[in-house]
């Protein structure tokens, strides 16, 4: 149990009753930003429990922990007839915590953590734990979606002109269920000022309902955007639901209005009883699927900070270097024989993407714009959201495996370890033209004095390297690709680009001759706006003369060279 002698050994050297009381305000704190940012919706407040920090019943992962924000979270979804968003809100709460970097009264550094559905879990730094191993990852539960049954067709559709009231109708609807959301503190309240005109459609799939807006998913994408936060798009639609479905909506002639929200968060609406085209087969069945349950066997402790700079493949990058230590529980003779091996596979979840559904089609970067089936791509955007990456296995450090050549971010969710075998190679493959047709060119990448005197002084105090010239290196095979998207062009007016990489910020521009620039480089300050952020675009335009002066002065001096 929880007061057993053996977790009462694992945090003698801690005051836990000061610890409570550290942690309650640190949440306290935790949650009423993430209400300011909107990640948690304001309502939500009278929801969450007192934290109750209590001893973690696995000693060996955590000495405290609390379920308060995973409670919060269900009682504020079964109240509002929502799907509970535990672990994202608990991943919101972390989030707060991490940037405070706060201290106990011991001067002791606190780690928090995520497990199950959405339990918070501290450990203080330099304190013991039962297994005094290095922490293991979170274990998450992956879920395949189940698949919703399309509405029947009842023949007797819709005329046009019928059509055309029911929008303007369901406009109306959307508009007294916006200010309720927003009078019930369900929406944060500048969220207002985000919503487009409703602009009732009809559906792409029409046997799936007969009109259809996106404009709350457009709503909850800017002011994401705005306020550099996660899109809760499905979230917000589904809150908007909850108050169309107490409206007990009807067409003039009385029948009834079914409200449904799809995919990232379109509304749709349907009319009982009336016919929808091109009905499917069997729509009366639901599908069977087969639902499985997948634990992380690790974290990677990656080069690569975040997606931007992050190389579509790993042989573009082969000094990029990661490292994962096996869970605790796991015992390392699992290892066994895999050091005579020099590639893995890495079977990992894209735990950083942002869809919040399945996405049949997708745009794969060498098409332009081109839409291609997302089993024909390597999209994150898929049902289940696993990867599978080859990378060379420098060596293995008891339960600690160095690896090179990744292309996976810091944070990933490992599930999976399989050796390379020769007979992965297959001679006779066959590819689609388009992937033939553009040949992968390398960038020239340089730096100019000031950023290489910056990198220099930095090396010391990097996580992976210890070398200027492999940091340099791996830095140019970062940039070499062009890791920005055509979405990131057209958000940098001012030509000046950011990524992070190791516990570094690389800045960097493209050149009139068709060469990518690092201008400068800087430590990665937490307490700073994230990069690429509206807030750090607006510093960057402020400071663009005086960045672009300093570029101009060091060209002019390499130039003197």
């Amino acid at each position: 149990g929880e007061s057993s002698d053996m977790s009462m050994c694992a945090i003698a050297s801690y005051d836990l009753e000061a610890s409570r009381s550290f942690l309650n305000n640190l949440l306290t704190r935790a949650l009423q930003d993430c209400i300011q940012d909107g990640s948690i919706p304001q309502a939500a407040e009278s929801f969450f429990p007192p934290w109750d920090i209590r001893i973690s019943r696995r000693p060996d992962l955590a000495h405290v922990c609390t379920t308060a924000v995973m409670q919060g979270a269900n009682l504020y979804a079964r109240h509002h007839r929502l799907t509970p968003e535990c672990r994202t809100w608990s991943e919101a709460i972390i989030g707060k915590l991490q940037s405070y970097h706060a201290l106990t009264e011991a001067q002791q550094a606190v780690q928090v953590s995520i497990a199950g559905n959405g339990f918070v879990n501290f450990t203080f730094v330099d304190s013991n734990l039962q297994n005094p191993t290095t922490l293991p990852s979170m274990k998450s539960t992956t879920r395949a979606r189940p698949r919703v049954p399309a509405p029947q067709s009842c023949g007797n559709a819709l005329s046009s002109a019928e059509i055309e009231g029911l929008k303007h109708q369901m406009s109306g609807a959307l508009d007294r269920a916006l200010q309720d959301s927003l009078q019930q503190g369900l929406l944060p309240p500048q969220a207002a000022d985000f919503f487009p005109p409703w602009e009732m459609r009809r559906p792409k799939r029409a046997e799936m309902a007969h009109v259809s807006t996106v404009a709350v998913m457009q709503a909850a994408n800017a002011f994401a955007k705005a306020q550099g936060v996660a899109s809760r798009s499905r979230t917000w639609s589904e809150i908007m639901l909850s108050r169309l479905q107490t409206y007990n909506l009807k067409t003039q002639q009385g029948e009834a209005i079914h409200a449904t929200v799809a995919g990232n968060g379109f509304v749709n609406f349907t009319v009982a009883g009336r016919g929808l085209d091109n009905p499917p087969h069997n729509g009366q069945n639901p599908i069977a699927v087969q639902t499985f349950s997948i634990e992380s066997i690790g974290t990677l402790e990656s080069f690569f900070v975040e997606k931007h700079g992050t190389p579509r493949q790993g042989s573009y990058a082969s000094l990029a270097r990661a490292r994962m230590s096996l869970r605790p529980d796991i015992h390392v003779s699992a290892l066994e024989g895999l050091e005579e091996f020099s590639h893995v596979w890495l079977v990992f979840i894209f735990h950083s993407n942002n869809s919040n559904g399945f996405r049949p089609r997708i745009q794969p970067p060498r098409l332009g714009g081109r839409k291609m089936g997302v089993f024909a791509t390597r999209s994150p955007h898929r049902i289940n959201p696993l990867g599978l990456s080859l990378v060379k296995l420098d060596r293995i450090e008891g339960r600690t495996l160095h690896f090179s050549g990744v292309d996976l971010i810091d944070g990933t969710p490992i599930v999976d370890i399989k050796p390379y075998h020769p007979a992965d190679c297959e001679p006779n493959y066959v590819i689609p033209e388009w992937l033939q047709a553009i040949p992968v060119v390398a960038i020239k990448v340089v730096f100019t004095n000031e950023a290489t005197q910056q990198l220099r002084e930095f090396v010391p105090r990097l996580k992976f390297f210890a070398n200027f010239e492999e940091i340099k290196s791996a830095i140019e095979q970062s940039l070499e690709q062009d890791p920005r998207s055509l979405h990131t062009k057209s958000k940098h007016e001012c030509g000046i680009y950011g990524f992070a990489i190791d516990r570094l910020n690389v800045i960097y521009r493209m050149t009139d001759s068709g060469e990518l620039e690092v201008v400068r480089v800087e430590m990665r300050d937490s307490h700073g706006p994230r990069l690429r952020s509206s807030e750090w675009l607006a510093g960057i335009n402020a400071e663009e003369g005086s960045l672009a002066q300093e570029v101009l002065y060091s060209s002019d001096q390499d130039s003197d060279m």
